[in-house]
């Protein structure tokens, strides 16, 4: 196993990085910064050089249990200091969030420590468990105000609502597991949404102010150094609060789905894709690959720049800036509302688009793709 020690172009970097991380997010970003810097170097879950199919180095695959812990810190430096307090009417949420979060967290992360160790079917039903669980326990919090007669109906009916409810959640946690494949995507999709999120929730608004910034600290390091990804337990970190977040804002009427739907646009279209590429060739649909949108922009970009390092981030942001960025774009100009339901047709754009641009990706810049054939590593990195 090579050496997770900075060279001298890393360390050059990471005292940039310092200094830009202590100006923006004060000395709470600083020691974040430095804790990212001390999992990077250490030698628990490194992930392999052709994981994604994108990487050329080793790095740690433990981003998502440095965010836990320091958004948890965070989280109660500022009600100590600051007087923040949960409100009443949203304990049932914010509980439900931080044993979800916390629960599939530490399964993508006990996935990250050593690979193989939970089978996909284990991982499954382990996430179904916890949702049916939480559902139980806070049926509050199962979407219901969706503007649509018929789906309101339909999640109205309380076993029903959750058993979808249920399925969607699962869905959305892979979703965001397979589109994290590149420095700075899913960790800028979710910073864009977290920002997002502080503008219209006054309650809960310092949260995502804290989850913005850990997330964005996170982003600057995966762009820049490129040796610390979010990992499972990353990923199912982020989907999951997403999805207690978007939760939240439909039933209190704070925003439509079509704008959700167009915020998260990248993940949800590239897991539709994905699985129907894999049926279509007639392989299993949980055995990965590298032929997502991102390797196929990736292969186009490679050659274009000289650090493979900011070849990889230059396809990451690409992809969160068109997608996720030109929506929070819409809404900053004051085109759209996040209420609108013209988002539905943005939404429809957005996703004939990346279809569009992943079949003329894979014609103009021709590649073997790389199937994984061992049932046992029937998991997205």
């Amino acid at each position: 196993m090579g050496s997770l020690l900075f060279n001298e172009s890393e360390l050059a970097r990471q005292i940039i990085l310092a200094i830009i991380v202590s100006f923006v997010f004060g000395p709470m970003g600083l020691i974040v910064l430095v804790g990212m810097g001390w999992v990077m170097r250490g030698r628990y879950a490194v992930d392999s050089v052709a994981k994604h199919g994108i990487g050329h180095q080793e790095s740690s695959r433990l981003g998502g249990i440095v965010i836990l812990l320091s958004s948890l810190v965070w989280g109660l430096f500022s009600v100590l200091t600051e007087g923040n307090l949960l409100w009443a009417d949203n304990v049932g949420y914010v509980t439900f969030g931080m044993i979800a979060t916390v629960l599939l967290t530490v399964l993508g992360a006990t996935e990250d420590l050593q690979n193989d160790v939970l089978s996909p079917r284990f991982r499954l039903r382990a996430m179904v468990s916890v949702f049916a669980v939480l559902f139980l326990i806070f049926p509050e919090v199962v979407p219901g105000n969706f503007g649509l007669a018929l789906m309101d109906a339909v999640m109205g009916v309380p076993v029903l609502g959750a058993l979808l409810t249920i399925v969607f959640c699962v869905g959305f946690i892979n979703a965001v597991n397979i589109a994290d494949g590149a420095n700075g995507l899913m960790s800028g999709i979710a910073a864009l949404s977290f920002y997002s999120f502080s503008l219209y929730d006054g309650p809960l608004a310092w949260m995502w102010v804290i989850l913005t910034s850990v997330i964005s600290i996170f982003f600057l390091y995966n762009v820049v150094i490129g040796r610390l990804f979010l990992g499972d337990g990353g990923a199912y970190l982020i989907a999951s609060l997403i999805l207690v977040a978007s939760f939240y804002a439909v039933n209190k009427g704070l925003v439509s789905l079509g704008y959700l739907a167009a915020l998260f646009s990248y993940p949800c279209v590239e897991l539709v894709v994905t699985l129907f590429r894999r049926w279509r060739i007639g392989r299993n649909p949980l055995l990965p690959d590298n032929d997502h949108y991102h390797n196929r922009l990736h292969h186009l970009i490679e050659p274009l720049i000289k650090s493979k390092v900011f070849a990889n981030s230059a396809t990451g942001v690409l992809i969160a800036c068109t997608t996720s960025g030109s929506t929070m774009a819409m809404v900053s100009y004051g085109l759209l509302s996040v209420t609108d339901t013209s988002w539905w047709l943005i939404f429809a754009v957005m996703a004939s688009s990346q279809v569009v641009s992943y079949t003329v990706l894979g014609r103009i810049s021709q590649r073997k793709p790389q199937f994984v054939m061992d049932s046992k590593m029937a998991h997205e990195a």
